[in-house]
């Protein structure tokens, strides 16, 4: 004999797993998105250990890429779902210091990075442990 869902069990798993899924996603996509700002503001990558940018060929006096923060400032969330977040620079010239050119040496801004998937896991276990030790 099959019986009835008397008291709502089913959808307040549903809306309680609904509720956590969007809040972890919020999470780890601001969690990311500081992560690049802050090695953008540090001038280099940590994919699995920081190494800097190549330096300008004609020393100016202030950090590479900033001129006017607009390429900083333009890294935004552009896709949030559990699955995949998606971070991405929107001003047009981005592509050119993400990938380097002849003249351009290559100065990556979003990467994979062993750095921040620990971090990632570290705030989904954190989040997991809150969500289930408090109920």
């Amino acid at each position: 004999m099959i019986q009835k869902d008397r008291f709502g069990f089913h959808r307040l798993l549903n809306n309680l797993n609904r509720k956590f899924k969007k809040d972890i996603t919020t999470k780890v996509g601001q969690h990311s998105l500081l992560f690049f700002k802050v090695q953008y503001q540090k001038q280099g990558t940590d994919k699995s250990g920081f190494i800097p940018w190549k330096d300008r060929k004609y020393k100016v006096n202030r950090k590479l890429l900033v001129k006017t923060n607009a390429m900083r400032n333009s890294m935004k969330i552009t896709s949030k779902r559990f699955e995949r977040t998606v971070i991405a620079i929107t001003v047009p010239y981005a592509k050119y210091h993400q990938f380097g050119t002849k003249y351009i040496p290559k100065r990556e801004m979003l990467y994979e990075s062993e750095k921040l998937n620990k971090q990632v896991k570290s705030i989904i276990t954190k989040e997991l442990n809150k969500y289930f030790n408090s109920k």
